[in-house]
């Protein structure tokens, strides 16, 4: 905390001044006592090795450490994860008592570069802990969150096991800011002070009443206000809509056009997206011909379904002559990067870049490029694809 580093830094600049001298100066020089309080194993002290950035979080009090029995421990600071590990040490490292009085020799010696430092030894460490920058464990988000899916408000009172924030802060091995952008890519909402996520079926429903109540009022697609919407479907549906979820469904189909009056537009690709999704929702498997009827025709007037679209969605894959389409959704794969490519291979043999590249971007460690993750964990192979040589990514052998 920042208290604790306050004492503790007041101690080390306190022990710094009282020698008046630079200890790796030519010339300079100290004495080392070994104290009574002595150890030689030091179980009562562990080193910590930081980077200037999370020495920095550490003076103002915004370093954490989160930990489960199952998992690593790791340290967050306000933006960044880093798991911590122990490192041995090839040489000993002395550990002073900064709880002991510290003694300047020869004071009064008018030549300070003479001076003597008195340093009380309290013990050796062998060992330090280091910090290595990790991909936050975000995936915990959804599982905290699945037990309190947001369905409606009639099914409110039945709900249980709700997370704030806060809870979501404790609980996740990710940092603050890591956690805000995890929330936001599952286009979560806060109600009544806890931390919700909606449910894919009912997100389904919303949007359709907004798009039917859109025709109904004359409202332009362009220009939605969530607090507008929420009355109108709350009145006519005999249920309550919160703006908090409009907004939510807005939000993820949409982009928001004027922040300040609150207002957001439709985009006609993520609902092209939205469409194919609850497709999948309803069937989960497809003959290909088949998926693209059902999908244009939900799609209705907005622009041509693409392909493109599905990636990070649903997977288009032959099986004999015949192509099929089936729900292949990047956020039902595991985090662990070896479990998530052993899903994403059997799934299909052979990847395009274009095809992976949505089920792979979340786990990319900081420290790696896209191109190093791949060659750590999948092999190529060039083959001719409408006569041009493209390059396929498989599993390791």
């Amino acid at each position: 905390t920042q208290s604790t580093w306050g004492t503790f830094g007041a101690k080390i600049i306190t022990m710094m001044s009282s020698c008046k001298v630079d200890l790796f100066a030519k010339g300079s020089s100290s004495k080392l006592v070994f104290l009574p309080t002595f150890e030689s194993d030091s179980q009562n002290f562990q080193l910590l090795e930081l980077n200037n950035d999370a020495l920095n979080h550490l003076k103002t009090g915004a370093l954490y450490i989160k930990g489960k029995p199952d998992a690593e421990a790791v340290l967050c600071t306000d933006d960044k994860t880093f798991v911590v590990r122990k490192a041995e040490t090839s040489n000993s490292l002395l550990l002073v008592a900064m709880d002991e009085p510290v003694s300047a020799v020869d004071e009064s010696d008018s030549n300070k570069e003479n001076a003597l430092c008195t340093f009380g030894v309290g013990g050796i460490a062998m060992s330090h802990l280091e910090l290595i920058e990790t991909v936050p464990q975000l995936t915990q988000l959804r599982e905290l969150l699945s037990n309190s899916m947001y369905k409606g408000s009639e099914f409110e009172p039945a709900v249980g096991h709700k997370k704030t924030f806060e809870e979501l802060l404790t609980q996740v091995q990710a940092s603050r800011k890591q956690i805000e952008q995890g929330l936001n890519q599952l286009h979560t909402f806060e109600l009544n002070g806890y931390v919700r996520m909606m449910d894919q079926r009912y997100a389904g429903e919303v949007v359709e009443l907004i798009l039917s109540a859109s025709i109904e009022n004359d409202w332009a697609l362009s220009a939605l206000k969530p607090a507008e919407v929420s009355a109108v479907l709350s009145r006519t549906q005999m249920l309550e809509y919160p703006v908090q979820v409009v907004r939510a469904c807005l939000s993820q189909y949409g982009t928001i056009v004027d922040g300040e009056n609150d207002t957001f537009a439709l985009e006609e690709q993520k609902l092209c997206v939205f469409f194919a999704e609850q497709a999948l929702l309803i069937k989960p498997e497809y003959r290909f011909d088949e998926f693209m009827q059902v999908w244009r025709r939900m799609c209705k007037d907005l622009i041509e379904p693409q392909l493109s679209m599905l990636r990070g969605v649903a997977l288009v894959y032959s099986s004999g002559v015949e192509q099929f389409v089936k729900s292949f959704l990047v956020s039902s794969l595991p985090q662990n990067p070896r479990e998530r490519f052993a899903q994403i291979f059997a799934a299909r043999q052979k990847w395009t870049l274009e095809d992976l590249q949505p089920y792979i971007m979340d786990i990319i460690p900081p420290n790696m490029t896209p191109a190093q993750f791949l060659l750590k964990h999948t092999r190529t192979s060039v083959s001719k694809i409408n006569n041009q040589d493209v390059v396929l990514y498989g599993a390791r052998l």
